[in-house]
């Protein structure tokens, strides 16, 4: 069954089309995709990234995957440079709780 796509890979491959060259931006924005997700932290670096890919589609890769394609890693990139996690805000003058102990007698027991 898959004797016959791969037998016209070197056609694929080797020619003068912007197909190799399409695909292998398609690949890397998949690998941005699933470095955002690994590695959160570094989001703003692989989003900047992913917008930049998502651009060169629209020339390399017909027309960005039909304006699909293109539009929705537009879409991831930006929101992966504008994503930042919740950072838990700070209470101030909070008096500190004591500590949850179950079933301890007190000192005046």
């Amino acid at each position: 069954m898959a004797a016959g796509p791969v037998s016209l890979l070197h056609v694929v491959a080797f020619s003068q089309s912007s197909v190799p060259i399409g695909a292998a931006v398609g690949i890397l924005i998949f690998i941005m995709g699933l470095l955002e997700w690994v590695f959160p932290f570094y989001a703003m670096l692989t989003g900047s990234i992913t917008v930049v890919l998502a651009l060169v589609s629209l020339v390399v890769a017909s027309f960005g995957g039909l304006f699909v394609g293109m539009l929705l890693s537009l879409v991831g990139g930006a929101m992966a440079v504008a994503w930042r996690p919740v950072q838990p805000k700070k209470q101030k003058n909070a008096k500190p709780k004591a500590p949850n102990l179950p079933n301890t007698p007190s000192a005046s027991a």
